[in-house]
């Protein structure tokens, strides 16, 4: 059968410039309709947000702390409500301003710069140069600390 998966992290903008990847989600729609939706959250970076900044993330209980949070034929709240909906009246315009051909919820918010009100979380496209790898935390806020954006805060 065959199928196809859309990729996007899910990020925050954080105090001082810095930027939270607080998860990876991903939806795989298969040929005979039915869909899948993942996320997988990056808890070394969840554990270092608090509120007001993070509040969790909608429709997904965090405090069970699963490596992966799947939802089978059902479009996930965190979705569902930064997304338009398959009957909205202006769907076909808002697709043609994304250049998508077909509504792919979590492509559009990739492609969307539109932020949902209830909270700091977007998501982006992955970053496959910036891939999961050991880093020098100390060094990392220094050099965030030091950066052109942080200096002029």
């Amino acid at each position: 059968m065959r199928e196809s998966t859309t990729r996007g992290i899910i990020s925050l903008d954080g105090p001082y410039g810095l930027v939270y990847d607080v998860g990876e989600m991903t939806c795989t729609v298969r040929e005979d309709e039915t869909f899948r939706y993942a996320f997988a959250p990056n808890w070394p970076v969840i554990d270092l947000l608090e509120p007001p900044d993070f509040q969790g993330v909608p429709g997904f209980d965090l405090g069970l702390r699963k490596d992966e949070y799947v939802r089978e034929n059902a479009v996930p709240v965190f979705v569902s409500e930064r997304a338009p909906s398959k009957n909205r009246e202006d769907l076909w315009r808002m697709l043609e301003a994304q250049g998508m051909e077909y509504l792919d919820q979590l492509e559009w918010l990739i492609r969307t710069d539109t932020r949902y009100i209830g909270d700091k979380l977007y998501v982006r496209a992955p970053d496959d140069s910036h891939a999961a790898r050991e880093v020098d935390v100390a060094s990392e806020i220094e050099h965030a600390a030091n950066s052109e954006h942080a200096l002029r805060l």
